[in-house]
């Protein structure tokens, strides 16, 4: 009931104010905010700029609703260079049956994505799905544009996560070794197995589960917890510095999808591939210690074993008259050596 400004409350925004003194006085103010008030009434609180009678107060509560997308952009981030790039998604329809997405296309990051694996879940209302992507250099900030080709889509989850020391073949092919999928229709242990033993000793592990409610997630033995976004569904990544192919975790009893990817380790700080970790054949050189006898003249044209550490072998050609009895050779390198 006076002419005086109203400032909106903690956390709101003015929409309008109306000042009104033409036969009577007062003035009146929108103001709203996207979250709740309160956690028990929706009622707002503002004050005036001075002693004035506020004859109500109404809060409304707003809630939110959305017909879906069928092309979502995420937020804003800064990729690493030599840094394997896992982007899990947990797609949601309300009806019908639910698309995976067709593509993950970047804006400004650099990287190119490809999709490792994709799941149906809960009676095809739902999908979880990984993508990779690795760049060694030319990455920045920007955005990943997640589309379905035009086909509306209710809500999706997602969370990045990246990884050093990886093998760096273009994209992240070399990266992830292999990888699995699997949907239980109701469980409280969202679990998938990896189909063989790991290539390497040194590789780690990875899971994605996304479950058809909004409860919290804990990772699986060993396991730990990535971030696990709830809204509309779960979803959340989990990750093991070791091998392991029962990729689990836990949750409140629903209809799961889970995916797991073996991680190809590279020669640990490095920033280089695995082939840090191949045989190279430019140090290996033949010395004559034959008192007297002339050493065969040996050039050696193939070092094979690749990155099996328990395999190593020699091939030269003899372009002398002279038979070797022996080689004698040492093997040196890195911070990767068996």
């Amino acid at each position: 009931n006076t002419t005086n400004q109203t400032t909106e409350g903690s956390g709101f925004t003015e929409i309008d104010e109306q000042v009104f003194n033409n036969g009577w006085t007062g003035s009146i103010q929108v103001q709203w905010r996207i979250n709740a008030a309160t956690p028990s009434s929706p009622v707002s609180d503002w004050t005036v700029s001075s002693e004035g009678i506020l004859n109500k107060m109404v809060g409304v509560e707003l809630s939110a609703t959305s017909t879906g997308r069928s092309s979502y952009g995420t937020n804003s981030y800064t990729p690493h260079s030599n840094r394997l790039v896992l982007l899990a998604i947990d797609t949601y329809i309300s009806g019908g049956s639910v698309l995976p997405p067709t593509s993950v296309t970047a804006t400004n990051t650099g990287l190119s994505w490809t999709k490792v694996e994709d799941q149906n879940y809960d009676s095809n209302l739902r999908n979880i799905s990984v993508w990779r992507a690795l760049k060694t250099s030319s990455v920045a900030t920007g955005t990943e544009t997640i589309d379905y080709n035009s086909i509306t889509q209710t809500s999706i989850r997602y969370v990045y996560t990246e990884y050093a020391n990886v093998n760096l073949t273009v994209d992240g092919a070399g990266a992830v070794q292999q990888s699995s999928d699997d949907t239980v229709a109701s469980t409280t242990t969202p679990l998938t197995t990896l189909g063989t033993a790991f290539d390497h000793v040194d590789n780690a592990t990875y899971g994605a589960h996304g479950v058809n409610n909004d409860s919290a997630m804990t990772a699986g033995s060993g396991f730990a917890l990535g971030f696990n976004p709830r809204d509309g569904g779960s979803l959340m990544s989990e990750f093991k510095n070791t091998n392991d192919t029962t990729v689990d975790a836990t949750c409140t009893s629903g209809a799961t999808g889970s995916i797991a990817i073996e991680i190809e380790f590279a020669a640990a700080g490095s920033g280089a591939s695995n082939v840090a970790r191949s045989y190279d054949n430019s140090c290996i050189h033949f010395v004559n210690e034959d008192a007297g006898a002339t050493f065969p003249s040996a050039t050696c044209t193939f070092v094979g074993g690749g990155d099996n550490p328990n395999n190593m072998t020699l091939d030269w050609s003899n372009n002398g008259s002279g038979t070797a009895d022996a080689i004698n050779f040492m093997l040196f390198g890195g911070t990767d050596v068996d």
